[in-house]
């Protein structure tokens, strides 16, 4: 590196030229001095991106779906379970057979206690308490390959297309629900 007044070299320790006397320039800290609102501004949005990526995997986890679930179980809000588990208008749980189904438990210290995670499963395993008994519950969760993939609640949906064939005014029940309505 050489002076940029007099054009002499400089030698790696040097501060001043010795030849002139002038301040051996810093061009990396020049550098920094010249692009200071670009670095600022380039800073600002890497960190903007590191928390958007960040609230993106927490809200896509199977732990988040899976604890809001439960919540909405335990709570017995249905429009939630309903959305959380991606009911289809087809299947047999609608909202209104969840509510009859369904009571408010008053749980107390809902924990996460194992969590199992493979490729696109995750069994998520959850103890609370409610009357002072302790309770415990699993939750499975499947997913499709890809990216940008959610996590779907395993619902235990019941199967389409199903044909029965039972006596006159037989009574089914499906999780002791009289089902004589549901059937075509």
């Amino acid at each position: 590196m050489k002076c940029s007044k007099c054009g002499t070299p400089y030698h790696e320790k040097d501060r001043y030229c010795e030849n002139c006397g002038s301040k051996r320039e810093n061009k990396a800290l020049n550098f920094l001095n010249q692009n200071k609102n670009t670095i600022f501004i380039l800073t600002i949005v890497i960190i903007i991106a590191v928390l958007i990526y960040q609230i993106i995997t927490v809200l896509s986890s199977p732990e988040y779906k899976a604890t809001n679930y439960l919540k909405a179980v335990l709570n017995n809000d249905t429009k939630k379970v309903y959305e959380l588990a991606d009911y289809s208008s087809n299947d047999f749980y609608s909202e209104e057979i969840l509510k009859e189904k369904n009571e408010t438990v008053k749980a107390t210290n809902i924990q996460l206690i194992r969590k199992i995670v493979l490729d696109n499963e995750a069994y998520l395993t959850y103890q609370y308490t409610s009357n002072g008994t302790k309770h415990i519950v699993s939750v499975k969760l499947t997913k499709e390959d890809g990216i940008f993939t959610n996590w779907q609640i395993e619902s235990g949906r019941v199967a389409k297309n199903i044909t029965l064939q039972l006596p006159k005014n037989s009574t089914v029940k499906v999780d002791e629900i009289d089902i004589k309505k549901y059937l075509d």
